[in-house]
């Protein structure tokens, strides 16, 4: 598993598209690769936790489309989400924007404190989709990009302890959680182009 999420990044990190030939109806769409850091800030007892993403993808006018991955710590869970990426330039400055956005995908998840708790049970299928809409301000200086945005992420997660009986003959049992985890994000990234 870790070996794919690697290959994934790197792939993600290295790859880059190019145009045949410049021309006058290609000129405003632009390839971009940005990374953002941050934190997810929740309630009393739901702890406060790190958020990071890659992102790479096309922008054309005012839109940008992109797809990314990343890595999300929270207090009992560790996730590695796979999305789709949409924003648009509400504001336009000279240089800088005022956006809106709308990352959505699927995130896998594993609980590093599980195993080490309940040696007669195992954890299996975790993950579930999220969605995180956000609002941001970026800083254009030549091809590089500020980007400053706050958001809100509601991440669903299912997964199903199985408890395995130490009696011969006797029937493993499978319980099924849902859970929804809601943050705050805060996150400041920057990018290329």
């Amino acid at each position: 598993m870790q070996s794919r999420l690697l290959a994934i990044f790197t792939l993600l990190l290295f790859s880059s598209s190019l145009a045949a030939q410049p021309d006058s109806t290609a000129s405003s769409r632009r390839y971009f690769l940005s990374v953002h850091a941050g934190g997810l800030l929740g309630k009393t007892g739901n702890g406060t936790s790190l958020t990071c993403a890659l992102i790479q993808g096309v922008r054309y006018k005012r839109f940008a489309f992109g797809a990314g991955a990343g890595y999300d710590a929270y207090p009992e869970w560790r996730m590695v989400p796979f999305f789709g990426s949409a924003t648009y330039d509400l504001v336009r400055g000279r240089q800088n924007a005022l956006y809106v956005g709308l990352n959505s995908g699927f995130s896998k998840a594993w609980n590093p404190l599980f195993e080490q708790a309940h040696f007669d049970y195992r954890q299996t299928g975790a993950g579930g989709f999220f969605i995180h809409p956000l609002v941001g301000y970026n800083i254009v200086s030549g091809d590089v990009r500020l980007y400053i945005g706050v958001g809100y992420k509601v991440q669903r997660l299912v997964y199903h302890h199985i408890i395995e009986y130490w009696n011969p003959g006797t029937p493993d049992s499978k319980v099924t959680y849902r859970r929804e985890m809601q943050r705050l994000s805060m996150q400041i990234g920057f990018g290329f182009r």
